[in-house]
């Protein structure tokens, strides 16, 4: 079967990473970035967050992208975790009859099919607009597995350190997200929800008979 190419709208990233950060992590930043594009938006801009003064001098972490959920809500997910993320017409996803209300149906991508999610509405938000003509995707892969997590906007690449990251528990999370969540990063604007991919890609998209 031969590979998915680039739309013409493809674009580079720009996401203004800290100088000291490893190599490593940049280049898997860079991995996404050449794999980011859009028919729709122009190239956006996206500060890391804050280190705590006592890491001012260190690097910022390790690189996250940053998905928006809905207007209020914003997940990041590992880089090392994140294959590609991507803007694809609702035609190719393939609808499948009874399965729960978050499978959007399968994917076809680069030799691959799997399942795609609608991440809000599995978190209990609410779901993106089936009537959309255009679905943004991050491509999560655990292991062998893959699944394509459809989100309102993918918006850059986020910086932070482990120790940044606090227990949902702490904080007023519905209690349905937790088991899908590492912790979270309390953040002026709103809540910064850090993402269990292996839970996630362990969601059971069985159908409903």
């Amino acid at each position: 079967m031969a590979q998915s190419t680039a739309p013409p709208g493809r674009f580079p990233l720009d996401s203004r990473v800290d100088a000291q950060a490893d190599a490593q992590a940049d280049a898997q930043a860079s991995l996404l970035n050449n794999s980011l594009y859009s028919t729709a938006n122009p190239p956006w801009t996206m500060p890391a967050i804050a280190a705590p003064a006592e890491h001012s001098s260190q690097s910022l972490g390790l690189p996250h992208v940053r998905l928006r959920l809905d207007d209020r809500t914003l997940a990041v997910l590992n880089t090392d975790l994140a294959q590609e993320v991507m803007v694809i017409p609702q035609q190719r996803l393939t609808v499948m009859p009874n399965m729960p209300p978050a499978v959007m149906g399968l994917l076809n991508h680069r030799s691959r099919i799997f399942w795609a999610l609608d991440l809000p509405q599995l978190f209990g938000l609410t779901p993106l607009d089936p009537r959309s003509p255009e679905y943004h995707l991050a491509i999560l892969r655990v292991n062998d597995k893959s699944v394509a997590l459809a989100v309102q906007q993918v918006q850059g690449v986020a910086r932070f350190t482990p120790d940044a990251i606090e227990s949902p528990l702490d904080h007023e999370i519905a209690p349905g997200l937790v088991p899908y969540l590492q912790g979270c990063i309390p953040q002026t604007e709103a809540m910064l929800l850090v993402l269990d991919a292996a839970a996630i890609a362990a969601y059971d998209a069985s159908p409903n008979w």
